[in-house]
């Protein structure tokens, strides 16, 4: 086999070891924000939550162990199929908002 047949061949694997460890990723990520989201929120037509509402209940979820960043949280719920969009000047996530809404708790001062 010609040394190009090979390193083509080689390529492939790499991108479906790729593909695969990432669907792996995804499937463990969105099963971890799909508990949180059965456990801490509404779901509906109906609801709408800004991001920051979103990601402090996320935070103070006592289930959560782990905690990913406002950032990948934000892309795993788009991935579930919540839109995002700015409204009233924020970004919002349409279809969803946390039962309960927790004050920010990092003693800043503004």
């Amino acid at each position: 086999m010609p040394l190009q047949d090979e390193l083509e061949r080689y390529r492939a694997i790499q991108r479906k070891s790729a593909e695969k460890a990432r669907n792996i990723r995804w499937d463990i990520e969105d099963r971890h924000v799909q508990t949180y989201i059965a456990a801490c929120c509404h779901v509906g037509q109906t609801y709408h939550a800004s991001t920051g509402d979103l990601y402090r209940a996320y935070l103070a979820w006592p289930d959560g162990g782990y905690h990913y960043s406002q950032q990948r949280l934000s892309r795993i719920l788009q991935r579930l199929g919540y839109p995002v969009a700015k409204y009233n000047g924020c970004r919002t996530f349409f279809g969803i908002a946390p039962t309960v809404v927790t004050p920010i708790s990092d003693n800043r001062t503004w």
